[in-house]
């Protein structure tokens, strides 16, 4: 897509989005550029409609997903990235440490085949064979280093060694997926996981069998482990990830209420295409989300907190968590988490401050420019 469509489609969805909040184009626009300017990308502005006053003026800081990136470097080294960037590397470590997490199947990177121990397979044909006895009759395969649901890709083992693609339909033998898996290896490889489900009472909630994780964000400070906040993501439809992407999958994120610990809200993209709104109800199923009980609550909480515990390479982690019928499982760690734009008060205006403000030499040079 060329500038002038992009800049086109960007001008056309924020005075879409005015109408909608009833913000006067001009005021839209200007602050829309304003943000622009600053690094903001135009998903950012419109998905949150960060250019409408009344949504800025409930941020105690705003910034932006590049700007967030660049402090969360300060917190989480990038030198330690690959603990929990790298999948493959990032379930070996979770065995080594005794964390709860699906069955790992291998991995192909390099365009070399490795066991789930770390081993590479010795010849193709050694590879194949842990494939044909170990694949079981749902798996998944991922981006080695994906984010986002990117590279997901959803199996189902039929007879002998056929295999159907979920999202394609598509159907493959074993020696098309190892072909395919060692092409794709070149370009950031891949990891082959058993896929989980939800426990029933999330099942019931969305109506279909897939798997809605659990978001947890927590700190190491003073060698101990606290949550920042936390949310639960809620798949609508039939998409095999809960990825939310500023509400444009369709998918669902629920937030708790402080006081009972039962979901109270959930938010999804607004009718007019830009800002977030709340719904109480499934849109699909009519269940409750209000007063919902997310099933192992406090296992997963607590789970996330001895997780991070195992990490203090990364003293600042987002956690996938998977809630099975048999308990929470990780699904994935995220050193460079999304600062939570989408619902700003579920992390403390303290601690936006703290992680996200500008650090000491430009909070001063701030100060004196605003006294100039």
């Amino acid at each position: 897509m060329d500038r002038v469509t992009k800049a086109w489609r960007f001008f056309a969805a924020v005075r879409r989005g005015c109408g909608w909040h009833g913000v006067p184009l001009a005021v839209g626009l200007r602050h829309a550029a304003a943000l622009y300017a600053e690094g903001f990308s135009p998903r950012e502005i419109v998905s949150y409609a960060l250019y409408v006053p009344a949504v800025r003026q409930r941020y105690p800081l705003l910034i932006s997903k590049e700007r967030s990136l660049a402090r969360l470097l300060a917190i989480n080294p990038a030198r330690h990235h690959d603990q929990t960037e790298d999948k493959d590397t990032f379930y070996r470590l979770c065995a080594e440490r005794g964390l709860p997490f699906p069955q790992h199947y291998g991995s192909v990177h390099g365009g070399v085949a490795y066991l789930p121990d770390g081993r590479p397979a010795e010849t193709r044909a050694a590879w194949r064979e842990h494939l044909r006895t170990a694949l079981p009759a749902d798996f998944v395969v991922k981006d080695l280093g994906g984010a986002y649901g990117s590279g997901f890709t959803a199996w189902r083992r039929e007879a002998g060694d056929r295999f159907t693609n979920l999202g394609t339909g598509a159907h493959h033998s074993l020696d098309d997926m190892i072909e395919a898996w060692h092409r794709w290896s070149g370009f950031g490889g891949v990891v082959i996981q058993q896929r989980v489900y939800d426990a029933e009472p999330l099942r019931r909630l969305c109506g279909v069998r897939t798997l809605q994780t659990f978001r947890v964000v927590t700190e190491l400070r003073d060698g101990r482990p606290s949550v920042l906040f936390h949310f639960q993501k809620v798949v609508v439809g039939d998409s095999l990830t809960d990825n939310f992407a500023g509400g444009t999958t369709g998918n669902l994120l629920a937030f708790f209420d402080r006081d009972s610990g039962l979901l109270d809200v959930a938010l999804q993209l607004s009718p007019g295409g830009s800002g977030l709104v709340e719904v109480t109800t499934h849109p699909l199923t009519g269940a409750s989300i209000r007063g919902f009980a997310l099933p192992h609550f406090q296992a997963a909480l607590e789970l996330a907190q001895r997780a991070q515990m195992a990490f203090p390479d990364l003293p600042c982690l987002g956690w996938d968590i998977a809630l099975t019928d048999d308990g929470p499982l990780l699904i994935e760690a995220n050193a460079r988490w999304d600062p939570p734009n989408y619902r700003p008060e579920v992390l403390s205006a303290a601690d936006w401050r703290r992680l996200f403000g500008p650090p000491p030499a430009e909070a001063e040079d701030a100060t004196r420019q605003a006294a100039a």
